[in-house]
Order: structure tokens, then C-alpha cells, then sequence
């Protein structure tokens, strides 16, 4: 579990974070699957974290504008790519942070697209059913 080892970041890693995420965000387009999902792992790890320490320290907003201004960004666009298999762990990348900043009140991370994300229902998740392989699950997203 890499989350423990992300735990003793402080808010100052935050900003130093950033272009280890952009490289990340950059791997993600990796035709090798150990190093696109390795990315993806990273990037869900840091998206959980941020999250945390955000909700956390309300004092210190760092962690939550290197959400708000770069990792979001990066998110909104690579959803656009036509790289199938990027855009999947883009829009699974939105669905992470969606439910890891649930909590969190800033009209940035895209809070109303929250009830989309289903934990109690996963045949009803609108981001697991839009990137599935078969055709007729991703059309069960749109309806």
C-alpha cells in the first residue's frame, strides 16, 4: 500500500509534488500497461491524499489549489484525448477525486457530478459504466 508512505508530507510538498504529477499525467498516454497503471496508481494515491490533507489543514489551502489548479486541470484535459485507453484512466482519475473531495466545498472539483459516482451500486456507476469494454454498458451510462 503506497498510501503510507505519503503520509508525512507536509504542505510544502505539495507545490514539490507538482512535476512528479505532470509526469505522471504524461505516463498515462504510455502504450506499456506497467507504466500507465503504475501512473494511475500515483496519480489516485496523491488525489486521495490531497483530499485528506485539504480537508485537514483548512488553514494551509496548498494542497487544495495544486487540486483545484493542476491536477483538475490536467484531468479535464485528458478526458478529450482519443487515446482510448487514457481517456478511461482519465475519467477514472475524475471519479477518484470526485469521491475523495466529496466533503470538500470548492465548486472546482466538480462536486455536482458527485451523485454519478455510485459506491453502493457499481452497475450504476456512470464512470465505471462510460469506460467499459462492452458497448452496451457504456450506453447503460447514458441512459
Amino acid at each position: 500500500d503506497n498510501s503510507c508512505s505519503w503520509l508525512h508530507f507536509g504542505k510544502d510538498d505539495a507545490n514539490n509534488l507538482i512535476p512528479i504529477l505532470y509526469h505522471c499525467f504524461h505516463s498515462l498516454y504510455d502504450s506499456d500497461g506497467v507504466v500507465s497503471r503504475g501512473s494511475f496508481k500515483a496519480l489516485e494515491t496523491f488525489a486521495s491524499l490531497a483530499c485528506d490533507k485539504a480537508k485537514n489543514e483548512q488553514s494551509d489551502l496548498t494542497w487544495l489549489k495544486v487540486l483545484e489548479t493542476m491536477f483538475i486541470r490536467c484531468v479535464r484535459i485528458g478526458i478529450s484525448t482519443t487515446d482510448d485507453s487514457a481517456r478511461r484512466s482519465f475519467v477514472l482519475l475524475l471519479a477518484k477525486t470526485l469521491r475523495a473531495a466529496s466533503q470538500l466545498k470548492s465548486p472546482h472539483l466538480y462536486g455536482d457530478l458527485s451523485p454519478l459516482a455510485r459506491d453502493d451500486d457499481i452497475e450504476q456507476d456512470f464512470f465505471m459504466n462510460i469506460t467499459h469494454v462492452q458497448i452496451h454498458r457504456r450506453g447503460k451510462a447514458l441512459m
